[in-house]
Parts: C-alpha cells; structure tokens; sequence
C-alpha cells in the first residue's frame, strides 16, 4: 500500500507510521475498514496538540493492490469529509492546477510540473502551493513496488542549499 497526502503534510506522514506500527491489517482493503475512525482519532489529537486554525484541511490516499481482487485500488479520506471512505476511480488527478496533455502522462511530467509551477509563481505568495524540488514515481505492481526519480528542477541545487543553510541557522 502507497500513503500519499495533501494538507498537513506531516499528517499523511505520521498517519504512514500509525497503521504500520500500531495497527495489524492484510492490505489495503482490510486498512479502510479501519482508517475512517482511526484517521479521525489521530486528526483530532493533531488540531489539539498542533493548535490547527478550523480551516486547516487534510487528505490521506491509499492505493494498493486489492487482497480481495487482486486489482489497483485506491482510496480518499478527507479531514472535511470526516474521514469518510472514499473510492477513487482510476484515472488522473493533479493538484494544484495544471494542463493535463492527451497521451502517455507519465511522459508529459516535467512539462505538467512546469505548468503547475508556473501557475503558482503568478499568485500571491499566501495563496502558492510551492512546487519544485524533485519528482518521485512510484509503481506499485502485484509483485513489486519500485521508486525512481523522474524529474528535478532546474533550479534544485540551488533550492536545497538553501534550505540546509535555513535549517542550520535555526537549528544554532
């Protein structure tokens, strides 16, 4: 099973570490079954203990391959739906924004991250989601999951150093 999130991005971490350490299931079918009131439970104690504004949203996905099917699933819960099981239909979905080219989208990528970028840099600076860094794939099969590196930004070199000498500076 793959965990991904928008949001609170140390959430969908956090929630990645509960349901392997603390929980014992047989795949992602037999997960959802669980997720709606455990994923509620940890929301809760994330706005108590964080002190979260009310707007502060969240969403945890799952796709895995189906114990029950043998087939890719996948599933939404979101914070401003409770948490409630959500069944996803294969497809595409990008967030933020961005042109969606006909075609293989796994070969369109750098350019849809291009675009989303872009589209971000014209917003107010309160109002981006900030896109840069590295693209990561991961495909996930009945047999294997691999990770590979698909795309980095131009600009990544520079972006990382500055970020390790911020967190130098305020690690002192």
């Amino acid at each position: 099973t793959v965990v991904a999130g928008t949001g609170v991005g140390q959430f969908s971490v956090d929630w990645f570490v509960h349901a392997n350490s603390r929980m014992v299931v047989a795949g992602v079918e037999n997960l959802d079954e669980h997720a709606p009131k455990a994923l509620a439970q940890l929301w809760s104690e994330y706005q108590t203990k964080y002190a979260l504004p009310g707007d502060m949203t969240t969403t945890v996905y799952h796709f895995g391959i189906s114990e029950r099917s043998g087939t890719v699933v996948a599933y939404a819960y979101r914070s401003t739906a409770d948490f409630m099981s959500e069944r996803i239909a294969h497809g595409v979905g990008v967030k933020p924004e961005c042109a969606v080219p006909d075609g293989n989208v796994y070969e369109h990528i750098p350019a849809m991250l291009e675009d989303q970028r872009a589209r971000q840099a014209s917003l107010p600076l309160q109002d981006r989601v900030f896109i840069g860094g590295e693209a990561h794939a991961i495909q996930l099969t009945k047999d294997s999951c691999t990770f590979s590196c698909i795309y980095q930004f131009v600009d990544f070199p520079l972006q990382m150093k500055a970020a390790f000498t911020a967190h130098a500076a305020n690690a002192a």
